[in-house]
């Protein structure tokens, strides 16, 4: 007996665990106090969401004290960041602390009185591979809509090159294969592109029709890829109104767009973050003395019987 309680303590020992770490996936978002509109560019203060990405439900989480937050990101140091309006004609990029929404200026990105820079930089896309942060911009003097590269540390802007597409919205993703992908809207078509990263020229995938039910015309204003699953999400809302926001998810293959859920109004920037939880798991040597254990104490019950017998 004294030999069976000795090894089931030993294996006790061996099974205190090692921790594995799973990947908890959490959606943010952010929308505006008011909409941006032509008599409203600069829109209203923005406040930092989560998202339930299998409803659209979302939950505030507090205020991000910058107008206009369209774009967000994660960067591979645990940061997020997020592009803004300072006044009407200038884009900063900021730093957002994802549990109170409190941002912080990083510096000023571009502004349109000044040959060659953008006044807005509608979303933000980060190429693990490259670790390269990518922009779309607009509202530029002397160009059209464009691509850029930003210095997430100086929020130094560089410029790539025009996509060749106007429109509204300008979504940006980076795909886990390198493809950046992008979105406008124009008209009454919404398009869905590649962008080529050296040039920041677009290929056109497809456009379909903006008028999705229940959103006369539908505007994605940002993109990003879900970590695990690989499936496209956007935020959008109607082009025309100050109405509610909707999460969508996109095949961006075909490419066609299905409305999740609804959101807020103003609904304007969405980012997923993974981050790694630890679980607790046997090592090796603690899944073999559990066996070990279970085998030695059967021989022993076995041998106990035959005695008795």
């Amino acid at each position: 007996m004294n030999t069976i309680r000795t090894i089931l303590l030993l294996a006790l020992v061996l099974c205190i665990p090692n921790y594995l770490y799973a990947q908890d996936v959490v959606l943010y978002g952010a929308a505006a106090e008011s909409c941006a509109t032509g008599t409203n560019p600069g829109a209203g203060q923005s406040l930092l969401y989560r998202i339930n990405p299998d409803t659209g439900d979302m939950q505030p989480i507090g205020p991000i004290g910058f107008d206009g937050v369209t774009g967000l990101e994660f960067l591979p140091d645990g940061r997020l960041i997020g592009t803004a309006r300072q006044g009407v004609d200038a884009g900063v990029l900021i730093q957002i602390n994802p549990a109170t929404g409190q941002g912080s200026l990083i510096g000023v990105l571009g502004s349109f009185n000044n040959q060659g820079e953008c006044g807005r930089f509608p979303d933000l896309s980060y190429d693990n591979t490259t670790n390269t942060l990518y922009a779309t911009g607009s509202n530029c003097l002397g160009m059209s809509r464009s691509i850029f590269t930003i210095d997430p540390n100086t929020a130094q802007a560089t410029f790539i090159g025009v996509t060749g597409f106007s429109g509204g919205g300008l979504g940006l993703a980076m795909r886990s294969d390198g493809t950046l992908f992008h979105s406008t809207l124009s008209n009454e078509n919404l398009s869905f592109l590649t962008i080529n990263q050296n040039t920041g020229a677009g290929t056109l995938i497809g456009t379909i029709d903006a008028n999705i039910p229940p959103v006369p015309r539908l505007n994605v204003n940002s993109l990003d890829f879900h970590p695990i699953t690989g499936q496209l999400f956007g935020s959008s809302k109607d082009a025309d109104t100050a109405g509610p926001g909707y999460l969508v998810t996109i095949d961006e293959n075909l490419p066609s767009v299905s409305l999740v859920g609804q959101g807020v109004d103003c609904f304007d920037a969405l980012v997923f973050e993974a981050k790694a939880e630890p679980v607790p798991a046997l090592s090796t040597w603690g899944i073999m003395a559990v066996v070990v254990a279970f085998a030695v104490a059967g021989i022993f019950y076995i041998r106990k019987r035959r005695v008795i017998a």
